[in-house]
């Protein structure tokens, strides 16, 4: 193929000024076939002359510039650099300008992206040189913004897949951006479109990069872009308000039924990669529950749980005593929600609430029937998660009544703390006769020796469970969490196993006026324990500690108490902290990491320069058909356009 640029061969041209072009038949030949395109026949003359002229630099260059032009990059690449660690002054420029062009191409024709970018960046090393020693090398420079397109492409080249979406007319649908990573370029603006009835509520949310911070509680990444929601008309109905962290965040209530628009935009001149989800919520009392009307005392459904039919219980564990079970409710804006449950003589309840806010909280009480406050639910946290460790899954309430002299009727009331409170609750009712027949169905589990194991290991040698390619990673794992009673004098122990690394908060969460608790952890084999909680109070309903082990290790765990002292509780274990690698690294790799963050590298200047590429809000056409072409030039130390 003959070269179409023969002004980037001039080493290859014959100069009356330099005797070594004309001084050996195998260069001269290698010459001609090269301006004649015969890549193949030139090579073989060049490489005739390497055994007379073995260490002469415009002989590797010729070479590797061959090399180039028949794509063998790998061996162009050798015979480049061999040329380059004798070339004089005066020379070097070109190598190094065709040794840049030979890694760009070969990074353009890399299909592992790791080794491509590894090519480029090389690519951008040579290139750089070239140019600093001669500006003058217009191929180079040419060859230089195109590798930098490649290594840092425009944002308009890197922009979503839903684009373009950059106007009401061409919306894309907001239900399919879930899950999805968004980037909003200079100058542009996203539309999404969303389908609203009447008195919808419309939940959007745009999210930067990075969110809440570190330990300080700083903020870091890229700021969320701005938000604004549209009615039908075009009409601007609701602005996005600026959360904590990086996001903002709109909660309409739709007037009519229509399309609605959510528009993304950014008035600061930058780029903004994000995430958007848009929940779509019906008007709450559509959405209440089978029970309804159940607004006061007197209608009150009453609602009795039994065992599911065939129910096997765990391997190794009895059926338990007594009845209980679950029911889902929807607490909607000053509604309160009554149920009724039929105790027979001597026997307990325990009712635990958990919900998830819409807005506000939700409160609950059990009363008699003349509306006596039998006990107030209390939120259930143990002393790690009153430390900051948050647990899975909302809120949750726990309120029990313990040993009723005579048959009775208890009442549960479940309400909103404030006018606009809304959330979807769940209900879950346990009612026991008198221990030790009522004992949880871990029974027996009163000693070390009986411990329940509440965390098998996971098999050797078993990784957990990867992403598919194209897919997001599996969600997190969920607590453990059982309901379970404690009766007088009998305490109850659990196995947990650790890996090496591996750390866990375990929390207890109780009713402390109906009889304090304690959590005691023990490494297997020892005697003492590792770790005791023992604070509770009416304010701090539970107990919590936190394992860390540094070697495979089994710990035992102790609910223990007074006595005489008998109460329900929930037992919950929090899955392995996200991250928990991070927490090894010394305090200097830290402070190396900071200051990083704080004192970016200096760009060299011709960086700076191309760097601007990246800031134009229009494409910069020249080099766009640098981008298209490069990958089909067949042009050694040319432009590749």
């Amino acid at each position: 193929m003959r070269v179409p640029s023969a002004a980037v061969l001039a080493f290859l041209v014959i100069q009356s000024c330099d005797p070594f072009l004309t001084s050996n038949g195998s260069v001269d030949e290698g010459n001609e076939r090269y301006q004649a395109g015969e890549f193949e026949e030139a090579q073989a003359a060049y490489e005739n002359a390497r055994e007379e002229l073995p260490e002469r630099p415009e002989l590797h260059y010729n070479l590797g510039t061959t090399l180039l032009a028949r794509d063998q990059f790998e061996e162009a690449e050798t015979a480049l650099t061999r040329a380059l660690e004798n070339a004089p002054p005066g020379f070097k420029p070109s190598v190094l300008a065709n040794l840049g062009l030979t890694r760009l191409r070969r990074a353009l024709a890399e299909e592992d992206e790791t080794a491509r970018k590894e090519a480029l960046a090389r690519a951008l090393s040579a290139l750089e040189r070239a140019v600093e020693l001669d500006p003058s090398l217009e191929a180079a420079r040419k060859n230089l913004e195109i590798t930098l397109l490649h290594l840092y492409p425009p944002c308009h080249l890197r922009d979503d897949e839903f684009e373009p979406n950059d106007s009401a007319d061409k919306a894309s649908p907001a239900a399919e951006t879930a899950d999805k990573q968004l980037l909003l370029c200079p100058g542009n603006r996203d539309y999404f479109n969303i389908e609203l009835k009447a008195r919808d509520r419309l939940n959007v949310r745009v999210q930067g990069p990075g969110g809440t911070g570190g330990d300080d509680g700083a903020t870091s990444g890229t700021p969320a872009p701005e938000l604004e929601v549209l009615d039908p008309s075009g009409a601007i109905v609701a602005h996005g308000e600026n959360d904590e962290g990086r996001s903002r965040s709109v909660l309409y209530e739709s007037r009519q039924d229509g399309s609605f628009l959510v528009h993304v935009f950014e008035n600061d001149g930058e780029e903004h990669p994000y995430s958007l989800s848009a929940e779509v919520l019906p008007a709450c009392d559509t959405l209440q529950d089978e029970f309804e009307p159940n607004e006061t005392v007197a209608e009150a459904p009453i609602i009795g749980f039994e065992p599911p039919e065939g129910e096997q219980p765990p391997p190794g564990q009895g059926q338990p005593p007594g009845k209980g079970g679950q029911t889902s409710l929807r607490i909607c804006p000053g509604d309160h929600d009554w149920f009724q449950l039929r105790l027979e003589n001597e026997e307990s309840l325990l009712v635990q609430v958990s919900f998830e806010p819409v807005s506000g909280k939700v409160a609950m009480e059990l009363t008699d029937a003349e509306g006596k406050v039998l006990a107030t639910g209390v939120e259930s946290k143990g002393q790690a998660q009153a430390q900051g460790q948050q647990g899975g899954g909302g809120p949750t309430l726990m309120a029990s009544v313990l040993d009723v002299r005579a048959p009775t009727s208890v009442f549960v009331h479940v309400y909103g703390d404030s006018k606009n409170a809304e959330a979807a609750v769940t209900l879950t009712a346990m009612i026991k006769p008198p221990c030790p027949e009522g004992d949880d169905e871990m029974e027996e589990n009163d000693s070390r020796q009986a411990a329940r194991d509440l965390a098998p290991a996971a098999p050797p040698g078993a990784a957990p469970p990867a992403a598919a390619p194209g897919q997001q990673a599996p969600e997190q794992a969920q607590p453990i969490q059982h309901l379970l009673r404690r009766c007088a004098g009998d305490d109850d122990w659990f196995k947990l196993q650790l890996k090496k690394g591996e750390s866990r908060q375990v929390q207890i969460g109780f009713e402390h006026a109906k009889g304090d608790l304690r959590l005691e952890a023990y490494k297997e084999g020892e005697d003492a324990p590792a770790v005791v909680s023992d604070k509770s109070s009416p304010e701090q309903a539970g107990e919590g500690v936190a394992l860390q082990a540094a070697e495979d290790t089994v710990f035992e765990l102790r609910i223990t108490g007074a006595d005489n002292v008998a109460n329900f509780y929930q037992l919950t274990i929090q899955p392995p902290s996200e991250g928990d690698g991070d927490k090894d690294k010394n305090q200097d790799d830290q402070e190396e990491e900071k200051q990083n963050e704080k004192q970016p590298e200096q760009k060299k200047p011709i960086e700076q320069m191309m760097d601007q590429l990246d800031k134009q809000k229009r494409p910069n056409i020249e080099a766009q058909k640098a981008l298209n072409n490069a990958p089909h030039v067949r042009s050694p130390g040319g432009k590749v356009w």
